[in-house]
């Protein structure tokens, strides 16, 4: 094993994990999965052996949804300590209770190539750092606006309670490995156009896995919801059919907003193109700044359908947060100086612009 996979590996279990002699730990992962390989994650667990924790690891099928998640699985992860997830089940876990009082983490790290990556082995422990200045900064704004050169054009308000109670971190219960965004942010006040380029599954349920359009479509959003859409006639037929069918399958209302967010880590990449897999593509690459995505698709985060944009301009309270798809607060001297206290051969803060498209 490489130097650098065994940093990674290290910052994953003893970083995040926070993995200790003893520990009883618990490793869910994803049978016939290009995300998950079966020698990264035996390499994972044999390094947790190593530690001194008492490792049960589980291999299940993908699971279509939060309600069919298996209940042996959920029953192992209560009488866990930690439990790591190199499967969906990790991303679904955000939409329901969390079972137990363990540690869980949604692992992305789940090939060498990207265990092999500067994003995995940045210290976990400065993104936590920064995680908590993020949240801070956003919750202290009162509005918002994104742009792009394609025509992207909205914005929209902070809600009282997003200001009054900021979540640590990226606001979900479940932890990732590595970090690459923030917590949503409510898009019910959302007026303006999206240019949509891309529809992908949120990977809640199946709704199907989405699409890149050979043209633009925008969309018309007037206090979170999109009310028109225009375009190419076939491209505007396509749209309407994925986000009413999405809505049909939940039972859910196919054109509201719920939430958006945007990825914060310069260092996150993706091995998948979007032209090739859209769901692994998605997964990877919305945590690099270049991209930002709103949820549509009912009104709880995340909603079913994700609609990324790349590269855009975003703002608070006037303020330019994203320039570009360049994550600017990056910039701020006293984010720069914490980089200090965590020493590291990486350049945590240099744009990876491999994104897949």
């Amino acid at each position: 094993m490489s130097s650098g996979r065994a940093i990674a590996i290290d910052n994953l279990l003893l970083n995040c994990a926070k993995l200790r002699p003893g520990s009883a730990v618990l490793f869910v992962n994803e049978n016939d999965s290009e995300s998950t390989s079966r020698e990264t994650v035996e390499a994972i667990e044999a390094r947790a052996r190593e530690i001194g924790a008492d490792v049960r690891s589980m291999w299940i099928d993908h699971v279509p949804g939060p309600e069919d998640m298996p209940a042996a699985t959920l029953d192992a992860v209560v009488a866990s300590d930690v439990a790591v997830f190199t499967h969906n089940m990790g991303g679904l876990l955000r939409l329901r209770p969390v079972p137990g009082n363990g540690l869980v983490v949604h692992n992305y790290a789940g090939t060498d190539e990207i265990m092999d990556s500067p994003w995995s082995r940045v210290p976990y422990g400065l993104w936590e750092r920064l995680s908590g200045v993020i949240a801070r900064e956003l919750a202290a704004a009162r509005e918002w606006r994104i742009t792009d050169a394609r025509g992207t054009d909205v914005r929209g308000t902070v809600p009282e309670a997003e200001r009054a109670a900021p979540a640590p971190g990226d606001g979900f219960t479940v932890s990732t490995f590595p970090i690459g965004t923030h917590r949503p942010t409510s898009a019910a006040t959302t007026n303006g156009t999206i240019v949509l380029e891309w529809l992908v599954s949120s990977s809640n349920h199946d709704v199907g896995t989405g699409f890149r359009l050979d043209s633009p479509v925008t969309a018309h959003v007037k206090d979170g919801r999109i009310v028109d859409l225009d375009g190419a006639p076939a491209n505007v037929a396509r749209v309407r059919k994925q986000l009413e069918e999405a809505g049909r399958i939940t039972n859910q209302d196919p054109y509201v907003l719920s939430s958006w967010h945007a990825g914060t880590n310069p260092q996150a990449f993706t091995a998948w193109q979007d032209v090739t897999d859209l769901s692994r593509w998605q997964t990877l690459a919305h945590n690099n700044p270049r991209m930002v995505h709103f949820h549509v698709v009912g009104e709880e985060t995340p909603g079913e359908i994700s609609l990324p944009i790349v590269d855009a301009t975003i703002a608070f309270d006037g303020t330019v947060f994203w320039e570009r798809g360049r994550f600017a607060l990056l910039d701020r001297p006293a984010i720069q100086a914490e980089l200090a206290n965590w020493p590291t051969s990486e350049q945590p803060f240099d744009l990876n612009p491999a994104i897949g498209i």
